[in-house]
């Protein structure tokens, strides 16, 4: 599980590999806002940091500050299918994460 302080690209694409892929993803049916958090998981997965953080902003102008701001935990996460084998994606930690880190593209390493 992963803390606000201690994010990094590793760590994001971690949390956002733990992510079922879900069809008609329960998480995005759920977002009030309509964010497409399973969306946004799948390009942070997939290495597409640009692709998501275009969509974040593109879908919601206030942006940033509905993802700090928005009560995850009765949208996407409790609605997050990955909670009923362990714990819940972190999405609204991953979209602050898209949202505030400056980089465009996604290079995680091994070692």
């Amino acid at each position: 599980m992963i803390k606000n302080t201690e994010l990094t690209l590793y760590l994001a694409s971690q949390e956002a590999a733990r992510c079922l892929l879900c069809y008609d993803a329960p998480c995005s049916k759920a977002c009030p806002s309509n964010l497409d958090p399973a969306r946004n998981l799948r390009s942070l997965r997939f290495s597409n940091l640009a692709g998501a953080k275009g969509r974040l902003q593109e879908a919601n102008s206030l942006g940033k500050n509905c993802s700090s701001s928005c009560n995850n935990n009765k949208y996407c996460e409790k609605a997050c299918i990955r909670g009923k084998l362990d714990s819940p994606i972190k999405i609204q930690t991953l979209q602050q994460f898209i949202l505030t880190t400056g980089l465009t593209e996604l290079k995680v390493g091994v070692g």
